[in-house]
């Protein structure tokens, strides 16, 4: 009887080498544990089931396979390698450390055009190329040092953290401290997974700074003056320009009119999709940590003092304190205290108790919502657009709100939103210029449209809404999505709700299209943005009047 011997691979340190290589050279990056483990594992399997004799011949046949799906990669393909020279360049670069020759680049090419070469024999000719030359071998030594030190330092790998990893290694030379200092400066940032905290606003003049707490710098390049809203006495101001402090941890908003010092201000910030990028355009920390946003922050008023009430001193700017009537001391309401300033509740009706509005609620302050008959039922539809350039409502916690749409056709609606774009744009509308809802809960609130509104969207819906309709939109009129993968809806006018950050769009044509990687096609000046929200709406949370 004949004995047959079956060779098993199995991994060895020159296979986590090779794997190692394969990122330096295809991807540019350092390993992450969880990749070298599968590629480890699909390097022994690919050896194992080789159609070859030897073992080295085994493990050549599994490196070039390996090294065609690297290539082959969506990752790989990011890098922008649109042709075999490019391809040629990218690897060779990040193999010997140095650009190739016009001779080596073209040798190569032409192996791979005429078939000859794969993109896997590429990648293993020249790291086989890069080991051969002292400096080569050197850089690949580093970078493979480099690999490993991160993956067994770093079990737990997001993507911020892979971003600052990746532009350590591409500084990693022929220098030992290179590699020394692209390890300190990896492992100081491992722990930052905290996004910074708001402390406090304040503003002087037309500079406004906001604070935050955060146990690393701000990211200097990220603060988009688009994303904040500036209140003076419940008055847009517009903000010129946003600054960021790395070190400072602050942003500063410099506005286009100086406010007074009698201004009452509020600040909010809208914040961007959240994601782990160090690019997007969000106020983020050194690590890529997203700010939340802000709703209506208060910010301290420190432009100067207001003119003497009395004569000798000068009334507060705070809103704390009121104005002495006799220049010692304030005057007294009920014999023991001095009256509030702040408008929140009335003068007492009996010289000991405040007077109540609805018998057991003060009236609120900020005009967002009037106050219920009461105390305890929904409070009156409250219009939403069309009241002035921007507004602003909140509702009522533990109450169950309505908030009305003004607009009666999809012309006025775009008019009042003021937020439509052109026929040319590439992003989808701006939320930070139209009216915005906080505080709302689907479910409990409801969004009021008028029937002729609710009929000019209606797309293909046969049945016309009435001011009796209990079901909401039908989802011909309304549809939820992340924002990527939508495609033009044959023409259907339409709600969408973008979950991504809360926005409510009006598409008048039925023409958007937005791929799957979030790029936007406008059809035509048509499609605008409706409302910000800081909650999700459904289709059932719409009534109609």
């Amino acid at each position: 009887m004949a004995t047959t011997t079956t060779t098993t691979t199995t991994t060895t340190t020159t296979t986590t080498t090779s794997v190692i290589e394969l990122y330096t050279t295809v991807l540019g990056r350092p390993a992450d544990g969880a990749g070298l483990k599968y590629w480890q594992d699909a390097f022994a399997t690919l050896a194992n089931a080789a159609p070859v004799t030897t073992q080295a011949e085994r493990e050549s046949y599994a490196f070039k396979k390996i090294a065609l799906e690297f290539s082959s990669s969506s990752e790989h393909k990011g890098h922008g390698a649109k042709d075999h020279a490019a391809e040629v360049k990218y690897a060779f670069k990040n193999a010997h450390n140095y650009d190739a020759d016009n001779a080596t680049v073209q040798a190569y090419v032409a192996k791979l055009d005429a078939g000859t070469f794969t993109l896997g024999d590429l990648v293993v000719d020249i790291i086989g190329s890069a080991k051969l030359t002292p400096n080569g071998k050197l850089h690949l030594d580093h970078k493979t040092k480099f690999s490993e030190h991160f993956v067994n330092k770093h079990t737990t790998i997001s993507f911020s953290l892979m971003q600052i990893a990746t532009k350590q290694f591409s500084v990693i030379n022929d220098e030992a401290a290179s590699l020394e200092y692209a390890e300190t400066s990896t492992e100081a940032l491992e722990a930052d997974v905290t996004a910074p905290v708001f402390d406090k606003a304040a503003v002087k003049g037309d500079k406004l700074v906001i604070t935050y707490q955060d146990e690393n710098n701000l990211n200097t390049t990220t603060a988009d003056k688009a994303s904040f809203l500036v209140h003076a006495n419940k008055m847009v101001v517009d903000v010129s320009s946003a600054v960021v402090d790395a070190a400072a941890k602050t942003v500063t908003l410099t506005l286009a009119n100086a406010v007074a010092a009698t201004d009452k201000v509020d600040v909010s910030y809208f914040a961007a999709p959240a994601d782990d990028s160090l690019s997007n355009a969000a106020v983020q920390d050194a690590a890529g940590n997203d700010v939340i946003f802000l709703n209506q922050a208060p910010v301290m008023n420190d432009t100067g003092t207001m003119p003497p009430v009395d004569g000798t001193k000068p009334a507060p700017v705070d809103g704390t304190k009121p104005a002495p009537a006799d220049g010692t001391k304030p005057a007294p309401v009920d014999g023991t205290k001095p009256a509030p300033v702040d408008g929140t509740n009335p003068p007492p009706a009996d010289g000991t108790k405040p007077a109540p509005v609805d018998g057991t609620k003060p009236a609120p302050v900020d005009g967002t919502n009037p106050p219920p008959a009461d105390g305890t039922t929904t409070s009156a539809p409250t219009p939403v657009l069309g009241t002035s350039a921007v507004d602003t409502l909140t509702g009522k916690v533990g109450v169950a709100d309505t908030f009305a749409l003004a607009a009666t056709t999809i012309t006025t609606l775009m008019s009042d939103a003021g937020s439509s774009v052109g026929s040319s744009a590439t992003t989808a509308p701006s939320t930070t210029t139209v009216d915005a809802i906080t505080n709302f809960v689907s479910g409990t609130d409801k969004i009021q449209l008028t029937v002729a509104l609710a009929n000019a969207v209606n797309g293909t819906n046969s049945t016309l809404y009435t001011a009796t309709t209990t079901t909401g939109l039908v989802t011909t009129d309304f549809v939820a999505t992340t924002a990527t993968g939508l495609a033009a809806d044959a023409g259907n006018v339409r709600f969408y709700f973008n979950t991504s950050n809360n926005g409510l769009f009006l598409d008048a044509k039925g023409d958007t299209v937005i791929d799957a990687t979030g790029a936007y096609t406008a059809g035509a000046a048509d499609d605008f943005a409706v409302l910000q929200l800081t909650g999700a709406v459904t289709a059932t949370d719409f009534v109609f009047a």
